[in-house]
Order: C-alpha cells, then sequence, then structure tokens
C-alpha cells in the first residue's frame, strides 16, 4: 500500500473513532426519550429546506469549477462537476484541515481527460475564493456578536486562531499568485535551514514540489488576469454557497418550533462556529464542531433542545452529506475503474 494510501487510511480511521466517541459522549449526556420526541416533532418542511441547502452548496461548488474549466476550453456537464464537488467534500471530511479534498478531485478530473494545469487553476481560484469568503462573513459576524465573544475565553481563543490562521492561507497564496518569486525565495530559504537542522530529508524532491506548485499559482495569476468577470462569478458562487450552508442552523431551528431569533442571527452564529473550527487539523472537526455548537448556541436553542438541533444540523450538513457524497463517489470509481478495464481490454 502506497503512503498517500496509507494516510488516508490513518485520516479515515481516526475520523471514524472520533465520530463514535462523540456520539457516546452526546448520548451519555442526553435524555433520550425527549429527544426521541424533540426529533419526532420537527417541522418536516424546515427539514426538507435544510437538506434543499445542503444540496445546493453542493452545486455551487460544482458550478463554480464547471465555469473555470469551460473559460479555459474544458467544458464538462453539471452533472459531472456535482460528481467532482460530491468528490471533494467526501475527501476534506475525513482529512485533518480537509488537505485531501483538492488532490482526489484533481484525480478524477484527471481521469476525464482535463489537463492537470487546467484543474489546478480551478481548484485553486476555488479555494483561494473560499477561504475568503469563509474568513469575510466570519468577520462580520465576530463584529456582529462580539459580546458573546468577549464573554468566552475558549470561543475567543479559537476565533482568534480562526482568524489568523485562516487569514494567513489567503495571504500565502495570494502571494503567491502575484508575488511569486518573492514568496518561492523564501520557500528555498525555509527548505534549506529544515535541512540544515535535520527537519527536512529529501529536499530536492521538496525543491522539485514548490517549482512545481508555484508554476500552478503563476497560471492561476495569469487566468485571473485575463478572465477577471469568471473570477468575480466564482467569488459569487462561494458566497451563495456560504449562505446556502449557513442557513441550514436556522431551519433546523424553524424545524424545532423555535422562532424569535433572525435569520442573520443565527447565521453569523454559524459562520463563527465554522471560522472557529474549519482550520483545525481533525478530519472533518469532529467532536470540536459538535462541542463548539454546544457552547456558541447556548442562548439560541433551549437545554432541552441542544442535542436535537446538534444531531440535525451535523446530521444535515456534515454526517448525512458526507454518505450521500461518499456513496457517489465510490460509484463513479468504480465505474472509471471498469472504463479503464474496457479501454486497455
Amino acid at each position: 500500500m502506497s503512503k498517500k494510501n496509507n494516510h488516508t487510511l490513518i485520516s479515515a480511521s481516526v475520523f471514524v473513532i472520533l465520530m463514535i466517541a462523540t456520539f457516546v459522549i452526546i448520548a451519555k449526556n442526553s435524555d433520550f426519550h425527549n429527544l426521541k420526541t424533540a426529533l419526532l416533532n420537527s417541522n418536516p418542511v424546515y427539514i426538507i429546506a435544510a437538506l434543499l441547502c445542503m444540496g445546493l452548496c453542493v452545486l455551487c461548488e460544482g458550478e463554480a469549477v464547471r465555469v473555470i474549466c469551460g473559460s479555459l476550453g474544458c467544458g464538462i456537464s453539471r452533472r459531472r462537476a456535482f460528481v467532482y464537488a460530491c468528490n471533494d467534500y467526501y475527501f476534506s471530511a475525513i482529512t485533518p484541515s480537509a488537505t485531501g479534498g483538492q488532490p482526489a478531485m484533481a484525480y478524477y478530473m484527471s481521469k476525464d481527460g482535463i489537463p492537470f494545469h487546467k484543474s489546478s487553476i480551478a481548484l485553486l481560484l476555488t479555494l483561494t475564493a473560499y477561504m475568503s469568503v469563509l474568513l469575510i462573513l466570519g468577520l462580520m459576524a465576530v463584529v456582529w456578536h462580539m459580546d458573546l465573544i468577549a464573554g468566552n475565553i475558549l470561543m475567543s481563543v479559537l476565533t482568534v486562531v480562526g482568524i489568523l490562521l485562516s487569514g494567513v492561507v489567503i495571504t500565502m497564496s495570494i502571494a503567491a499568485m502575484f508575488k511569486g518569486r518573492l514568496v518561492e525565495r523564501f520557500a528555498l530559504w525555509a527548505i534549506a535551514l529544515g535541512a540544515r537542522l535535520n527537519i527536512i530529508k529529501n529536499t530536492v524532491g521538496r525543491k522539485r514540489a514548490l517549482h512545481r506548485h508555484m508554476e500552478e499559482y503563476r497560471l492561476s495569476a495569469e487566468y485571473i488576469k485575463q478572465h477577471p468577470l469568471v473570477t468575480f462569478k466564482v467569488f459569487g458562487l462561494c458566497v451563495i454557497q456560504r449562505i446556502f450552508m449557513l442557513a441550514i442552523t436556522y431551519f433546523v431551528y424553524r424545524a424545532l418550533g423555535l422562532r424569535g431569533k433572525s435569520f442573520l442571527d443565527i447565521m453569523a452564529l454559524q459562520a463563527i462556529l465554522m471560522l472557529t473550527v474549519t482550520t483545525l487539523p481533525i478530519p472533518g472537526a469532529v467532536g470540536v464542531s459538535e462541542g463548539m455548537f454546544f457552547v456558541i448556541f447556548a442562548g439560541t436553542f433551549p437545554s432541552e433542545l441542544m442535542t436535537p438541533a446538534v444531531l440535525l444540523t451535523r446530521g444535515i450538513n456534515f454526517y448525512f452529506s458526507i454518505a450521500v457524497a461518499g456513496i457517489i463517489t465510490m460509484i463513479n470509481h468504480i465505474v472509471l475503474i471498469r472504463r479503464d478495464k474496457k479501454d486497455t481490454a
């Protein structure tokens, strides 16, 4: 088994262990009778609305990739774009800091004949736009609920860490695109320093990987300059995608028969939650997301409805979604294997 497959297997195993531990902890602290009653009495119309939001969220990501690929002369159908988005969502969920999604997406795109240098542009732009939107909405939400964050040390620390890490990722991505030589010189210096300290062993391999990645960023910068309107459209799609994702919690809130909090209030709280956990090196942020939900939404959901709210929200925007995305990914993978066998026969 290759090192890459080993890493994927380890990440998936950690993901399963964390998921089981999370559900065990929630179960130990829950009243099953109240939980069953709340779930059975939830409004199905709002649950369906939440599920539709999740589906539209994945569709928006696929549409962003489709738009970029189309402008590069690699036209793909919306169905294929949706499958690529499912590939990304599934592998992002089971790997730390969502690092496995884009390489998997690039692999499946290459199997459909999309050159790597073109798929890398699409993936880099969508990732940068996604992280930028997440940070912008997160900062707006922090300002909206500053009193809530200031009153909780844990939330304050995680929010600051989330803002800093997201800011660093976005800054480095943009710098690599438009100030590539400067970033490359700094990276080469870091590799040399790591070699002297015996932290980095294979310096030749690291330098090759660096040059390859810098070329991808250079091509992305050229694309942005040549296709500003498409870039703006992709950014807009990422904004819509985030709104659909954030709206899920509001529909869960209404499904449980609650009123009083506005759509913007709920959306802002969910944006803070996502900002605090997205960059953590934990597969799917499993456990942390559920724990932070209890902290952030403590004043929104009554205590007796908090567990149903967590299960419904995370069930829709994560567990159910990755199950569906995983099934679609598996079917797509089997189809590709059979197609390859048929082509080589």
